[in-house]
């Protein structure tokens, strides 16, 4: 039996997850959240994203001690639970900063940070600008062509 490292993204953080293969050849977890709870602590952190959530709670719906549940998490997702959260709340947070027009307190809001400074101080650090001069860079370069065919003819012949 080898012990191998397997690596799988989940959106944009890497799972970190130690296996090791039965006598049928099939990778058996060893350490870590079970399947069932990860789909469970998955999904109440992505329906409660913005919501304030409690290590206490997870823990009890995966039936764990609070310091078993953030050991087996860290082991399973490669990152602290609460890493883990502020990751998903930057990349919601960049979405609708592509996505919307709404104002940075108001997307602060709505990814779960305490008010438009933290929101703002986080961004930063982790993705290295502030969120308004990633808006404006996103929206210049993703932002359709203004000028329509017959403008562009036009331009051209100018030339």
């Amino acid at each position: 039996m080898s012990t191998t490292f397997e690596f799988e993204s989940i959106t944009a953080t890497e799972e970190r997850q130690v296996n090791r293969e039965d006598t049928t050849g099939r990778l058996i977890s060893i350490g870590g959240l079970a399947a069932w709870q990860k789909r469970r602590v998955t999904e109440l952190l992505h329906i409660n994203l913005a919501a304030r959530l409690l290590l206490s709670h997870l823990a009890r719906e995966c039936g764990l001690s609070i310091s078993h549940f953030a050991r087996s998490f860290k082991t399973s997702f490669g990152v602290s639970a609460h890493r883990w959260i502020v990751q998903r709340r930057i990349e919601c947070s960049q979405e609708l900063l592509i996505h919307t027009r709404k104002s940075l307190a108001d997307i602060a809001n709505q990814a779960g940070f305490a008010d438009q400074a933290a929101f703002t101080r986080t961004f930063s650090r982790i993705v290295g600008i502030s969120p308004g001069r990633w808006r404006r860079y996103h929206n210049r370069v993703m932002a359709p062509s203004v000028f329509t065919t017959v403008e562009i003819r036009s331009i051209n012949r100018q030339k």
